[in-house]
């Protein structure tokens, strides 16, 4: 009885301020078209829900390996899972791992908590079929951009009532609300967390205050600072991003010392990724 009261009250906690994405943000179409995308395109189907699309990225290997799940960013207005495409090519093979890009709703199809249930339905649709897709059971890490960091706070909160605490959470730049800090409070976060953060101030105002909730909620995290990159400097060190039309308007920013930084971060991410993964605690 306890679990459901409790996840009945995560739900209503995920719902109370999705207003505020709303507020000035024009919607654009979810639309997947890159042509020729090195992942496989998968859906993946539920009973009472539209199926998922997700872009899903096998290791070859004999042994069973561990996966990530990947939320794009885009302020849960703007970008595709495709646009991860690189980004979780490199991720399978220098971590040796299998990727699942997760190409969830955006505000207009749909409102929060709708895609936190994407993310839940897939991380367990994985789970249950690990033997068929070469994965170790229980072993998931998460990594989240912008949005999609908002919604896999969520998803990864709810799914320790599904018994499945994920290792570790990575979150560049997340966006954040009252509902992740009640989360907080509520003590759902048994899972370690990092958070990457970026020059802008304002995301930077609610991560401190993250923090400091997680604190006095005897959370595991580590945040981890750029002061000098811009927003999304990761995903702009692969080609999807370069090209598309709605993430230019920062690219005069992405100079080599941003491509360093960039560099020198997704070295760190895969080492995190690994060591979450495959070390023994």
């Amino acid at each position: 009885m306890n679990t459901i009261i409790n996840f009945v009250g995560i739900l209503i906690v995920l719902w109370i301020v999705q207003y505020l994405f709303m507020k000035n943000k024009k919607p654009v179409e979810q639309s997947l078209k890159k042509e020729k995308l090195i992942g496989e395109r998968v859906l993946v189907t539920r009973e009472q829900f539209p199926d998922v699309e997700v872009n899903l990225y096998r290791y070859d290997s004999e042994k069973p390996v561990g996966l990530v799940v990947v939320a794009h960013g885009g302020a849960l207005i703007n970008g595709d899972a495709d646009m991860t495409d690189s980004f979780c090519d490199t991720l399978r093979n220098d971590c040796k791992c299998c990727v699942a890009s997760i190409n969830y709703k955006k505000l207009a199809q749909q409102k929060p908590p709708y895609q936190q249930q994407e993310i839940i339905d897939v991380t367990q649709y994985f789970m249950k079929n690990a033997s068929s897709y070469n994965l170790q059971t229980g072993n998931v890490v998460m990594v989240g951009f912008s949005g999609g960091s908002y919604l896999q706070i969520g998803a990864a909160s709810i799914l320790i009532d599904f018994q499945l605490r994920i290792k570790g959470l990575i979150a560049f730049y997340p966006m954040l609300d009252d509902s992740i800090i009640k989360l907080t409070d509520m003590g759902y976060l048994k899972y370690p967390i990092t958070v990457v953060t970026a020059n802008n101030a304002q995301e930077n105002k609610m991560v401190d205050t993250w923090c400091e909730h997680m604190d006095q909620a005897n959370v595991e995290y580590e945040r981890k600072e750029y002061t000098d990159a811009i927003q999304g400097f990761i995903e702009y060190n692969f080609s999807e991003y370069l090209s598309d039309a709605r993430f230019k308007r920062n690219l005069k920013s992405f100079d080599e010392e941003q491509k360093d930084m960039a560099h020198a971060c997704m070295m760190w991410l895969e080492n995190t990724i690994e060591r979450l993964l495959y070390e023994e605690k």
